[in-house]
């Protein structure tokens, strides 16, 4: 412990981490006063130090021996002294810590959840980012991962047929908010980053948040890192897709001299990422990129990458020892394969990645810290990283269709390539030969259908892609004249 200058008075309490086998003390953590009791957590993540003449709790990360969070034992912290916590219990799940506040005689119930890991399905409300004029909720199930289509047709049905009576007022219950949730999900951010390699490297970053609920929780984890951010724009229109926004923060990026600029979608879900001379990276190449980053630090493992996805990225997966398992185009498929134990990370090819140790889902937030190291890993600028990723084409081509003709449409559809290399795991992917491949896959929620084509060149890609869309038009053109 410290002592005040001029008194003989502790200023702070310590945690001592002593080597069993020899009996010398490591380190010394730095917690407040009167360290008094210590309860480790049951997955031994975390110890819980009571500093009875603070009142309050240091925890404590046992991976990296540093206090990462302060939980007051009292109502609020400007409350008189006097609870004195003096012992701790957790429950047996980790999900509840019990306190013992000595002088109060009391005992005090803390929510010990840095992961919200024990709820049984989660609900989100948000405007469309395709819609400004249209609202979403969204569901979700353990372990965080978007419910499945059937149930969300079921959902959609109950509601529109009203088939449901209203709740009674002892049957609602009451809502519960986690405590210190997001200062668990800074923490686990953090944890979760090489902040050293960013930090050393001292990167100059340009952002612009999309008016999303990033802002407040990114602003906060950039404040502990060794970097300058500057926001350079605070966007009104959902989507990330904006030209003008686009160009308004490349110009910023080149004004500033920043390493890069990365733009987060109204969701938090997608990034855009541009090099240090404005140029929007690619988000094939962006996946690419991240996946064999994933590979290199988490060993051999399985990628998973929906079926619109370039074979580029596949061949880089593999060639860094990893394999990849392919899944449907909609991200709930994805995310869903995500949170498979085997599965080291996993994206599209829109902008959305998931680092599936960190969460199963789409997070743009912790992404970002992702993408910053790739660019604080070596002396390589972003724009060299992107000049080593072989180059990738893919088209795609909508193509419009009534609702009550897409079933036949498909059905033909399949009957039409029955001779070819086809999967038909979603819609309709025929391959003609190494990155030769085009998918035809109607869309869930429009009147329309989706034609991805990949080739050895961009105009080769177009062709390809071109082509079966007109033998799509046709055949619509086609069934539209009989009915």
């Amino acid at each position: 412990m410290c002592i005040r200058d001029g008194t003989d008075i502790a200023d702070n309490g310590s945690v001592s981490v002593i080597d069993l086998a020899s009996g010398a003390t490591i380190s010394e953590i730095r917690v407040h006063l009167h360290s008094s009791a210590l309860a480790v957590s049951p997955d031994r993540r975390h110890v819980v130090c009571a500093n009875a003449a603070s009142d309050n709790l240091s925890v404590i990360d046992t991976r990296t021996d540093a206090v990462v969070e302060t939980i007051w034992v009292k109502p609020t912290p400007a409350d008189l002294f006097g609870a004195s916590p003096n012992a701790l219990a957790f429950d047996g799940k980790g999900n509840f810590l019990y306190v013992a506040n000595g002088t109060q005689n009391a005992v005090a119930v803390i929510r010990f959840m840095l992961k919200c890991d024990n709820a049984a399905g989660g609900i989100h409300v948000r405007m469309c980012p395709e819609d400004a004029a249209a609202v979403e909720i969204l569901f979700s199930e353990p372990p965080g991962v978007p419910i499945s289509n059937k149930r969300e047709r079921s959902i959609e049905n109950y509601y529109h047929r009203e088939d449901f009576r209203r709740a009674f007022l002892d049957e609602i219950g009451a809502i519960s908010y986690p405590a210190r949730l997001v200062e668990g999900y800074r923490a686990a951010c953090l944890e979760g980053w090489r902040v050293g390699d960013l930090n050393r490297r001292g990167l100059r970053v340009a952002v612009d948040y999309a008016e999303s609920a990033a802002g407040a929780v990114l602003s906060s984890l950039i404040d502990q890192l060794e970097i300058e951010a500057l926001v350079v724009s605070r966007r009104k229109t959902a989507g990330i897709e904006s030209g003008d926004a686009l160009e308004h923060t490349a110009r910023q990026v080149r004004s500033m001299e920043a390493d890069l600029g990365i733009m987060f979608d109204a969701g938090a879900e997608r990034l855009t990422v541009l090099d240090e001379q404005g140029r929007v990276v690619r988000p094939d190449v962006l996946l690419a990129l991240l996946a064999v980053q994933a590979c290199r630090e988490l060993g051999p493992g399985v990628v998973a990458l929906p079926l619109n996805v370039t074979d580029q990225v596949a061949d880089l997966v593999m060639e860094s020892g990893s394999r990849v398992v392919r899944t449907k185009v909609a991200p709930a498929a994805l995310m869903e394969e995500a949170a498979r134990p085997d599965i080291i990370f996993a994206g599209d090819a829109a902008g959305g990645v998931i680092f599936p140790r960190f969460s199963p889902s789409m997070d743009a937030v912790y992404a970002f810290g992702k993408v910053l190291e790739l660019v604080s890993s070596g002396v390589e600028r972003l724009s060299e990283l992107v000049a080593e990723i072989p180059p990738s084409h893919v088209a795609h081509v909508p193509v419009e269709c009534p609702w009550n003709l897409k079933g036949t449409v498909m059905r033909l559809t399949v009957e039409h390539y029955r001779n070819e290399d086809v999967s038909l795991v979603d819609g309709v992917k025929v391959t003609f030969g190494p990155r030769t491949w085009v998918q035809i896959l109607p869309d869930a929620d429009d009147p329309l259908f989706h034609v991805y084509a990949e080739a050895q060149s961009e105009e080769g890609a177009a062709t390809l892609g071109q082509t079966h869309a007109q033998r799509l038009e046709a055949l619509i053109a086609e069934r539209s004249s009989d009915e």
